[in-house]
């Protein structure tokens, strides 16, 4: 009996510690002054509290005793009605919640050690980037361990109150911007469109809102639409205020913990909270698959067209992880929830280690911090020499599992969706999947040239206590590589959670499948980086010119010809030889009247000059088809069409041309 209640306790205790800590965080975070001792110890404690309920409630599981539930009191308004503020956990609530929990304790740990710091770096007030995501981390867990729909929609608001927060005003102390505060407006519609049909719900079950005294009979399919709707707009806020809110000026780990933690699982959690309820009726899932199928195609293509845009690396990696939750709506539209709840936990560690590994490349890339005592002042940050390949590692495991590649906790699901897509005859919603995955998986490749290319502004020195900001993204890649090479763990836990969850059907990815395809993951990824390795080698070879007396002889001639050749002048790259002569006593006399040698030139291929066979070859197509030469209407559209190819190849090209 006392093993139950200290369950209860926790049940409890993960939601509120980091809500009314956040709380105060917010309000009094000033009042910390200099003692950043205090004030860190303080945040890391209460971010590790979570993640130790979390830990507490999985033994309490482990038992299998009682579900934990915890009842505090009863508000009743109106007669007939009631709403219990009560905690109830289980299975579905708990798949939720420990991620949650593991992943606001990195992000915040992560936050703490980051240079420049979150706060001053970024002109935020102090205590309230920390208060407002431990805000975030207790009103999700208050929603996922809700026992009651009616309160649980009551934390979805609130949620959206501190996104709101997060997005200008409750950070700098400034009032937002209107794209921002358009933003909630939609998502306090969007919270309408889901209490409408919860009240109706709510009175055919006699005013109880308690979902676990629900009758199967209370919920149909179109009160299920409504919900979706809702939490369908709710979930697309995360990338309306990346493009137009004040979001975008987030620390990456904002980010994550709200896009990857909160707003997508919340998403997914409420509508799988009904299809439980009907389970015994009707499959919900399938039936709205007319509305899951064409938003997730749309969000895959539309989110990799934005990440291929975009220049900066946090921002991209928000589309593409936008990009990512679309395969978890299709897989949603075609019935196959535990494929959709596997994508979703892949998710949560692919997401979050990009979203760092984005963070780290850009202050890595970007120039010295200014020093916040002293604004003429610059300060380099102090990296040691190996920080930068184990950060690149990093990245491109956190590439891996965000497009879906073997190496990752669930590529089989990914790859399962794309075939029931084209199994259940949905080409287009394929080829906009496709389409879509093919952006993605271009835009990480040019982030990645991107960062290759660019100086680093650090320095490096031997110093032990800089590796601590890449602590979290090394432990994120070690969980995805593990998960990757032995998937059967990840599957497992699955197959147990849907067993005993019966609404969610029998799991259908073959464990020997996952085993073979983790092991196929692990020597590809080799395979790439001694691939990478052995390009970076040869690169270094250099070829040396031949010097006569002190001058370079046909360097000008063989430049000549290449600037006539090449269409794109600007390509050549043009360097001054320093070399004006031997300092020799035979060569003292005449280095007077010697004329300094013609500047050395280094000829390259230019992009006209790998497109200009297939533009002569189409010359003559062109005039048969364009309406200048008498040709129809529909050519015209093809020749454009083809147009607009061909600049998307000299565009990739150009991209890729420093590496050639």
């Amino acid at each position: 009996m006392n093993n139950t209640f200290v369950y209860d306790i926790f049940l409890v205790l993960g939601p509120l510690v980091p809500l009314i800590a956040g709380a105060g965080l917010f309000m009094f975070g000033w009042a910390f002054g200099r003692r950043r001792w205090l004030y860190q110890s303080f945040i890391f404690a209460m971010a590790l509290s979570g993640l130790v309920c979390q830990i507490g409630l999985a033994f309490g599981f482990g038992e299998g005793t009682r579900t934990p539930y915890l009842n505090l009191f009863r508000w009743s308004p109106v007669p007939d009605f009631a709403v219990d503020v009560a905690f109830r956990g289980d299975l579905l609530s708990f798949f939720f919640g420990l991620p949650l929990s593991a992943l606001s304790f990195l992000l915040v740990a992560y936050l703490l050690v980051r240079q420049p710091g979150p706060e001053r770096g970024d002109g935020i007030e102090r205590g309230r980037i920390y208060g407002l995501l431990l805000m975030a981390e207790g009103t999700a867990l208050a929603a996922f361990y809700s026992a009651d729909l009616v309160l649980l929609w009551g934390w979805l608001e609130a949620l959206g109150l501190c996104f709101y927060l997060l997005a200008g005003p409750g950070l700098r102390g400034a009032s937002s911007l209107k794209a921002s505060y358009q933003g909630y407006s939609v998502s306090l519609l969007a919270g309408f469109i889901i209490l409408a049909p919860l009240l109706v719900i709510i009175s055919r079950n006699g005013g109880s809102a308690r979902y676990d005294q629900f009758s199967p009979a209370t919920v149909d399919t179109l009160l299920f639409t409504f919900v979706v709707i809702g939490t369908v707009a709710k979930a697309a806020q995360f990338p309306f205020q990346v493009i137009f809110g004040e979001v975008k000026n987030l620390p990456a780990a904002a980010h994550a913990l709200i896009g990857v933690g909160t707003v997508f699982p919340l998403a997914i959690y409420l509508p799988a909270r009904l299809q439980i309820i009907a389970a015994d009726r009707v499959d919900l899932f399938s039936a709205l698959g007319w509305l899951y199928l064409p938003v997730g195609a749309l969000t895959i293509i539309c989110a990799g067209g934005l990440a291929l845009r975009e220049s900066s690396a946090v921002q991209r990696t928000a589309y593409l992880v936008a990009g990512s939750f679309g395969f978890v709506v299709l897989a949603l539209g075609l019935g196959n929830l535990p494929a959709a709840l596997l994508q979703l936990l892949g998710l949560s560690v692919a997401g979050p280690l990009l979203f760092l590994c984005a963070d780290l490349l850009q202050i890595e890339n970007a120039p010295a911090p200014p020093d916040p005592q002293n604004a003429a002042k610059s300060i380099p940050i102090v990296r040691p020499a190996l920080f930068r390949p184990v950060l690149a590692i990093c990245y491109l495991t956190g590439a891996s599992g965000v497009v879906g590649l073997p190496l990752t906790p669930a590529y089989t699901a990914r790859w399962q969706t794309l075939g029931d897509l084209l199994a259940a005859n949905h080409r287009l919603y394929f080829g906009l999947a496709v389409i879509g995955l093919g952006l993605m998986a271009l835009a990480l490749v040019l982030a990645f040239a991107a960062f290759l290319q660019q100086p680093h502004n650090t320095q490096d020195k031997i110093y032990s206590r800089r590796w601590l900001p890449l602590f979290a993204p090394a432990g994120l890649a070690g969980l995805a590589a593990i998960l990757g090479i032995a998937p059967t763990l990840t599957s497992d836990w699955l197959a147990s959670f849907t067993a005993r969850v019966p609404s969610f059907g029998p799991q259908r990815l073959p464990n020997s499948v996952l085993s073979t395809g983790g092991w196929f993951g692990l020597v590809l990824a080799l395979s790439l980086f001694a691939g990478a390795a052995l390009i970076w080698r040869t690169q270094k070879v250099q070829p040396a010119p031949a010097f006569n007396g002190g001058m370079l002889f046909g360097a000008e001639a063989e430049a000549e010809r290449k600037l006539h050749l090449s269409r794109n002048k600007a390509l050549v790259v043009i360097e001054e030889n320093e070399a004006h002569g031997f300092e020799d006593e035979f060569f003292k006399v005449g280095l007077r009247d010697m004329k300094p040698p013609p500047p050395k030139v280094e000829p390259r291929l230019s992009v006209s000059d790998y497109f200009a066979p297939l533009l002569e070859r189409l010359t003559e197509p062109y005039k048969l088809l364009n309406t200048a030469y008498g040709g129809s209407i529909l050519g015209k559209i093809l020749i454009k069409v083809l147009e607009f190819i061909r600049r998307i190849f000299e565009w990739i090209t150009e991209r890729f041309y420093p590496a050639l």
